[in-house]
């Protein structure tokens, strides 16, 4: 979970000063728009990844991905240019991808499905904890000392993470059959494509990362023009998402092994996509906003983390697979929303309303393909 928090610093902390990094780097708001969407979209590569923890094991995939992240920040540091920006947030976005998955496979590994869900909210923790860091102290760094600051902190984090690992994380050596440490085999996919589970699983990552990623490339520069909020209040208001984060990965922890992994997925969108298309009509002050908001994200929380126990599930028989093809589905869905997102909101007349009907839209979507295709398998 420490680590977790560790490895989502970058890709957390630029949300909600995407207009203050614009101007730090002379460039236009959707120029960082767009490389957070290439991020968020690194992710597609992840099936990639799904020889290299089977091969090597869980602990040295993870050892290499928190590796890259102190190498990618280290760059980041040195040079505050907007083309080494780009390539160092791809960079990360690639070594959190290698991190997450091989965290997941080990868990799937060495937890029992009736506990799995704890586990996985438990270590999913860290993706609030990297916003209530990341915003109040980005929001502190930028206004200070600008990118290079933000990036030497990641760095100094990631080697500490890695001697972490190296120290406390029991290993593991692989013990699959040959097959499962070949290369990647492309024709696996039919393994995906004749699974009516897996395929509802794929458009639902899809679909409600879609939805998520819209909101968060838009609320910054909502806040802005609608509340007048500064840039370091911006940091702290952020800590609102974080908390309700928090909120709803408990919520998972205590409830997804009790109720049902499926039912809390189904429970937990459905209120994200009613708070979506209400937030642009109730918002109309910022604390009734930001008890929108914090409704929102406890829904939309609950329904990722729920849903990674419930798919490990879905082909036990090819978890890492299942488990990659998902965070691919899932950054495939953050790259369309950072794209879409910015989009909408230029180019509409009521650009944050018809963001969140979108949202709501694909959300609603999301959890009518898990409660008709994907079994209960609790």
């Amino acid at each position: 979970m420490v680590v977790r928090t560790v490895v989502n610093l970058p890709r957390r902390f630029a949300f909600p000063f995407i207009p203050e990094i614009s101007r730090q780097l002379n460039v236009s708001l959707t120029s960082v728009q767009g490389v957070i969407a290439t991020q968020s979209g690194a992710g597609i590569i992840a099936p990639v990844f799904t020889p290299l923890s089977d091969r090597r094991g869980r602990k040295q995939t993870m050892l290499l991905a928190v590796g890259m992240l102190a190498v990618g920040g280290l760059a980041g540091a040195i040079f505050p240019r907007f083309a080494a920006f780009y390539m160092v947030m791809v960079f990360l976005g690639i070594a959190n991808i290698i991190y997450g998955t091989a965290a997941h496979a080990y868990i799937g590994d060495r937890i029992s499905y009736n506990r799995r869900g704890a586990a996985i909210g438990i270590v999913e923790l860290g993706w609030s904890l990297s916003l209530v860091i990341s915003a109040p102290l980005a929001g502190i760094l930028l206004d200070l000392s600008g990118l290079s600051a933000i990036f030497a902190s990641i760095a100094v984090l990631a080697a500490v993470s890695f001697v972490g690992i190296w120290l406390t994380l029991p290993g593991d050596k692989p013990t699959k059959a040959p097959v499962k440490r070949q290369s990647l085999d492309f024709s696996k996919w039919r393994i995906l494509r004749r699974n009516p589970a897996a395929v509802a699983a794929l458009i639902y990552a899809i679909a409600l990362s879609s939805g998520a990623e819209i909101m968060l490339i838009v609320y910054g520069a909502w806040m802005e023009t609608s509340f007048e909020i500064v840039l370091t209040t911006l940091g702290l208001v952020t800590i609102v998402i974080a908390l309700a984060e928090v909120v709803g990965e408990v919520t998972v922890i205590g409830l997804s092994d009790r109720i049902g992994k499926k039912r809390l997925t189904v429970y937990s969108a459905i209120l994200a996509s009613i708070c979506y298309f209400l937030l642009p009509f109730i918002g109309i002050n910022l604390l009734i906003a930001l008890a929108m908001i914090f409704v929102l994200y406890i829904g939309v929380e609950s329904a990722i983390v729920t849903s990674f126990p419930l798919f490990t599930e879905v082909l036990p028989e090819a978890r890492a697979l299942m488990i990659t093809s998902i965070w691919s589905a899932h950054a495939v869905g953050r790259f369309v929303g950072a794209g879409l997102g910015g989009v909408i909101y230029a180019q509409a007349t009521a650009g944050f309303t018809a963001a969140m009907m979108v949202s709501a839209g694909l959300t609603v979507l999301a959890a009518f393909m898990l409660w008709r295709f994907v079994p209960d398998y609790d």
